[in-house]
């Protein structure tokens, strides 16, 4: 049985009046957010038959359109020993550049197996144009960064009316702009077992690389350095060697 509420709560806003409609079982409720109440999360609770069952909840702020924008200019990859040079533009959405602003950079290596955690924070303002440029220089990191891993940054900039503004980007860390996928026409590693052995080669970007390519077979169980290679061998060809044990008839 439905009984008719008593009124609602709203701890720190206080109790608000209900309509009860007893032939459809339902009820409504208004609400007032004084215009002194805190910006945060307010629970809703209905008083109803000695018991106070939680409904919901709403969020009290101050919301403000973004007058301003952040670009962050990177590369798609770099050596893991290169000097990676970021770029980060703040403009605003009516036009004009927007220098002087002074902004929170962070980045890390995402996917390092070393000992070091390599990351590191820097304040940077942009120029006249709007630009801040900053040099990561990998070389001089603790230890190098592993292969296959990535260069995180993340920006920070509270705009011209308080806003926080956010962006990211990555870079790939790798020894060459490819990428190298082996695909076998039969999954086995039983000697003796007959397969074919197919490569797809693509840049980072995941474009096609229209180019001869020459397969290494390896056991790398033994050698999983040379599992993960893959680089240049010269004009028009590439050199590679396979992701998985490859024991078998070719």
């Amino acid at each position: 049985e439905f009984r008719d509420p008593t009124y609602l709560s709203v701890p720190g806003l206080g109790r608000f009046d209900v309509n009860f409609v007893a032939k459809f079982g339902s009820f409504e409720g208004r609400v007032d957010i004084p215009e002194d109440a805190r910006s945060k999360d307010y629970d809703v609770y209905l008083r109803i038959s000695g018991a106070s069952p939680y409904l919901g909840s709403f969020t009290v702020g101050d919301p403000r359109l973004p007058t301003a924008g952040l670009t962050i200019n990177a590369p798609e990859w770099a050596l893991p020993t290169a000097n990676v040079t970021v770029q980060v533009v703040a403009r605003s959405l009516i036009g004009p550049a927007v220098g002087g602003a002074t902004m929170k950079l962070d980045w890390r290596i995402e996917g390092h197996d070393g000992k070091e955690e390599l990351a590191s924070q820097e304040e940077i303002t942009t120029n006249s144009t709007g630009v801040a440029t900053v040099v990561i220089n990998l070389a001089n990191l603790a230890e190098t960064p592993s292969l296959r891993s990535s260069l995180a940054i993340d920006v920070q900039w509270v705009g011209p009316t308080r806003e926080l503004i956010e962006e990211s980007s990555s870079v790939k860390l790798r020894l060459a702009n490819i990428k190298v996928t082996h695909i076998r026409s039969l999954e086995t590693d039983v000697p003796g077992v007959g397969f074919g052995v197919a490569t797809d080669v693509k840049d980072l970007q995941g474009s096609k690389v229209d180019k001869a390519v020459a397969i290494n077979l390896v056991d790398v169980q033994k050698d999983l350095e040379r599992a993960w290679e893959a680089q240049s061998a010269g004009p028009g060809r590439l050199s590679a060697v396979a992701t998985a044990p490859l024991e078998g008839e070719v």
